[in-house]
């Protein structure tokens, strides 16, 4: 149907002048075009969120995976120098997973829809697929925030626990070391009993290891 005919109608049907059904016309036509002009704004807004918070998804999980690796590093590398024979003080460095706290910031529903809703998400297929993906993925990434949390509290309880031993081993063997010259020296230049020589001997094995 023509905006003539449109017209014509409005003249006919509703008794207007040819001005007033112009008028009419414009004035829907202008109405009309402004709501959709708006739910298209609208829409490609939510789009674009749509759009900026998969790229986020996407660059944080790269990060929590990075972060886990340094993390386990760091955790061997610290094992590793907990030892009896270690003599330095063993410093606590936290590793934050910053990712693993945004994306719960984020929350899961925005990052549902990111991957669920829109146009572009329903031309995709596997939908269930990626449903069961995501849900794995966010479960996951709690554990991953739990044990994190919990595991640097208790590593940096460990190393405090470790340095204090640390301090009264190695003051302990400074003692033995004191009394093991001073008896050194007091039998200096003296025949010394073999067995008892011996034992001194192991003694110094102890703090020169």
């Amino acid at each position: 149907m023509t905006p003539t005919h449109i017209v014509d109608y409005l003249v006919s049907e509703l008794q207007l002048s040819n001005e007033t059904a112009v008028s009419l016309i414009v004035t829907i036509s202008i109405f009309s075009l402004g709501i959709i002009i708006n739910e298209l704004l609208k829409a490609f807004s939510r789009y674009l969120e749509r759009r900026n918070t998969r790229f986020v998804l996407v660059h944080t999980l790269n990060s929590i995976v990075n972060s886990g690796f340094k993390g386990s590093k760091y955790l061997e590398d610290i094992s590793n120098k907990i030892t009896f024979e270690g003599m330095g003080v063993l410093e606590y460095r936290k590793l934050d997973f910053f990712g693993s706290d945004a994306l719960l910031d984020i929350g899961y529903e925005q990052l549902f829809n990111s991957l669920m809703f829109g146009p572009e998400n329903h031309l995709r297929f596997l939908k269930s697929f990626r449903i069961k993906i995501f849900s794995k993925v966010w479960a996951l990434n709690r554990v991953i925030n739990s044990i994190h949390k919990r595991a640097y509290t208790e590593i940096e309880h460990l190393l405090r626990e470790y340095n204090i031993k640390n301090d009264i081993r190695n003051k302990s063997i400074n003692r033995l070391r004191k009394a093991i010259f001073d008896i050194q020296a007091q039998l200096d230049g003296k025949q010394v009993n073999p067995e008892i020589a011996y034992y001194l001997k192991e003694l110094e094995n102890i703090y020169e290891k």
